[in-house]
């Protein structure tokens, strides 16, 4: 049965992303032309400001290169401020200090027994995978971002990104004219978002969340306002820059057409509806899947987690980039049902908004 859409709300937070652990930005993101050098390193720092643009991330071995690829790409040829964000390495740290806080831990609870010198500890490891984002940015507050997003999905598709079944978009010979299926590198700019600097520490807001947000989602049976923990994980992100509604919907206008003109208002709905159809197909394929309405676009999460860097997100990352980014079509050799989605190249961990 599909989902009414009731009046939502006139005015959105424009803080409800405010836990987006990653970056974004341009306009003041435009680098200099040649500033491109493949021997330097443009680690993202806090200098870079609060606020980025993530245009996509990588996983595995080859993350590494395929980030500096695309990252000198941005600045040489798109003249962005491009810079390279290693969450693996991160991860890997924050392993080594509570590894070493437990170990402090057992030994203190070891000599209290009686047993003194240096006594072998044991302790649980996580592997964790080679994670990459390439940013761009940064902006000082989240409006900013948005603003140079809108441009940013405009850009061609980056000539670095590798054509192969893995991240590439699988073309039906029928449609294309050629005798077999074929593949075209994605285009990362489409479903790039803005986020958090990964290395700017999130400040708490001194205000209380917009009172309007729960209500713009209160008719939402999936609302990430329902999740009983802090943190969940993004994993796409419908922007209502697109129409896509039923000829029901074109009888009589919504609240949100009334409220911020036919076009926008339905372009809104559009994203909402969409957003709420993927939450739905995920929880039936086992994952427990939200939604949460903004006043830019509606974003689709998975799971609940007591904190940012909960090792439980990475085996759910691995479950969708096994599941859904890289499901290929047998038939086809083609990887459809991950283009239908695009879903975004890794999920993303984002603080639960309570207003």
């Amino acid at each position: 049965m599909k989902t009414q859409w009731r009046p939502l709300v006139q005015v959105l937070s424009s803080s409800v992303l405010a836990g987006l652990v990653m970056l974004a930005g341009i306009g003041p993101g435009r680098a200099q032309q040649g500033n491109a050098d493949p021997a330097q390193e443009y680690h993202v720092t806090p200098a870079q400001g609060p606020w980025m643009i993530c245009v996509t991330s990588y996983m595995g071995a080859a993350a590494p290169k395929l980030a500096q690829n695309l990252c000198l790409e941005l600045r040489r040829d798109y003249h962005l401020q491009a810079f390279i964000f290693n969450r693996g390495a991160e991860e890997r740290r924050q392993q080594q200090e509570q590894f070493e806080k437990e170990r402090q831990q057992q030994l203190q609870e070891l000599r209290k027994m009686g047993y003194v010198g240096d006594l072998p500890v044991r302790h649980r490891t996580v592997r964790v995978e080679e994670q990459f984002a390439v940013l761009v940015g940064g902006y000082a507050d989240m409006e900013v971002a948005h603003r140079a997003l809108n441009d940013i999905k405009k850009l061609k598709a980056p000539q670095s990104m590798p054509k192969d079944p893995f991240t590439s978009v699988g073309v039906d010979p029928s449609a294309s004219g050629l005798k077999q299926v074929h593949f075209e590198a994605t285009n990362p700019f489409l479903t790039s978002f803005v986020v958090r600097n990964p290395t700017v520490p999130a400040e708490r807001p001194q205000t209380a969340p917009d009172p309007f947000l729960k209500q713009l989602n209160e008719y939402e049976p999936l609302s990430l306002l329902k999740c009983p923990k802090p943190w969940t994980l993004a994993v796409k992100e419908f922007h209502g820059n697109f129409q896509v509604q039923s000829e029901e919907a074109t009888k009589s206008p919504s609240f949100l057409d009334s409220l911020m003109g036919k076009d926008k208002g339905t372009q809104l709905e559009a994203s909402a509806q969409n957003a709420h159809n993927l939450a739905e197909a995920l929880r039936k394929m086992g994952f427990e899947a939200y939604v949460l309405h903004t006043r830019y676009d509606s974003i689709v999460t998975v799971g609940g987690y007591e904190r940012g860097d909960d090792p439980r997100m990475q085996e759910v990352q691995r479950t969708l980039f096994n599941r859904l980014q890289f499901k290929a079509d047998a038939s086809q050799g083609a990887s459809n049902f991950s283009a239908q989605l695009q879903l975004l190249p890794q999920p993303v961990p984002i603080q639960v908004p309570r207003p």
